[in-house]
């Protein structure tokens, strides 16, 4: 579903309802304390390169992207193949500035998602039956979503992943009241659609449990990771599988996972043809 990271869908059921040696010890001594100081000073440094490159590279990539078709015209070849269930079609932009960068009086980064671009993400998603996964980072997305959603009866329900934040300034830390306040938007919105706990540079581990709680569903992975973790992407698949576990829920399959949303389909009142 995005880029570094693996979604964990869980089952319906009970808990629904309710990651050498040296010469002599003063030489490795003397060295062990140059080797900190060059790191405490090339670590952070290297820190800040990386995510000033890749800041620039996504803004060198949206400039680029000129129309809302070049933008989505992957998805539109897949979907025309047979090939795309799922699209990442995001309503609304976000503020992807980090609480480092405004503690240094540094320039963030948002991250640009015009109108046009995404209501022709849900024309392909109408014309080719893709679903829609869409990423919440603010309640305007919710709201945006919804609408679109509710005015384009051919477009398969979407997916609403919520995203949660630590490093960064959009939207919710991980915290069980802010998923509630999320999931009161979304009832009232759009009542039944399937939904999943996600985020950027976080920890996501505390709400596994309040999303298996909810009936809701986790997106795990390096993305919904704080920075520079040690962890890999299986580890922490594996982890959030004992944790699904631990609080009563279940892995799904794919056919499982399909049936669900056919019938939020259904319950919708979605025209799928």
């Amino acid at each position: 579903m995005a880029t570094g990271a693996d979604a964990v869908p869980l089952r319906a059921g009970r808990s629904a309802r309710v990651g050498e040696t040296a010469f002599r010890l003063i030489t490795m001594a003397a060295g062990a304390l140059v080797f900190a100081i060059l790191a405490a000073i090339a670590v952070p440094s290297y820190y800040q390169y990386i995510l000033r490159s890749n800041r620039s590279a996504a803004e060198s990539v949206m400039q680029e992207i000129a129309s809302a078709q070049e933008r989505y015209v992957h998805l539109e070849r897949l979907a025309q193949n047979g090939l795309a269930e799922w699209g990442v079609i995001d309503p609304g932009s976000a503020v992807f500035t980090r609480f480092d960068e405004v503690a240094r009086g540094e320039a963030g980064y948002t991250y640009f998602n015009p109108d046009d671009h995404f209501r022709e993400g849900m024309r392909i998603a109408a014309d080719h039956g893709v679903r829609p996964s869409y990423a919440i980072y603010e309640a305007g997305c919710t709201r945006l979503g919804a609408a679109t959603a509710a005015a384009m009866p051919k477009v398969p329900t979407p997916v609403y992943r919520f995203m949660f934040a630590e490093e960064f300034c959009f939207g919710f830390p991980p915290r069980e009241r802010y998923l509630d306040a999320h999931l009161a938007l979304l009832e009232e919105l759009a009542p039944g659609a399937p939904w999943m706990v996600a985020g950027l540079g976080v920890d996501i581990r505390p709400l596994i449990a309040p999303a298996v709680a909810r009936g809701g569903h986790i997106r795990v992975g390096l993305e919904d990771r704080p920075w520079g973790v040690a962890e890999t992407s299986r580890a922490l698949v594996e982890e959030a599988v004992r944790l699904v576990r631990a609080a009563g829920g279940e892995l799904a399959t794919a056919a499982e996972v399909r049936a669900a949303c056919a019938a939020a389909d259904v319950a919708a009142g979605r025209d799928r043809h």
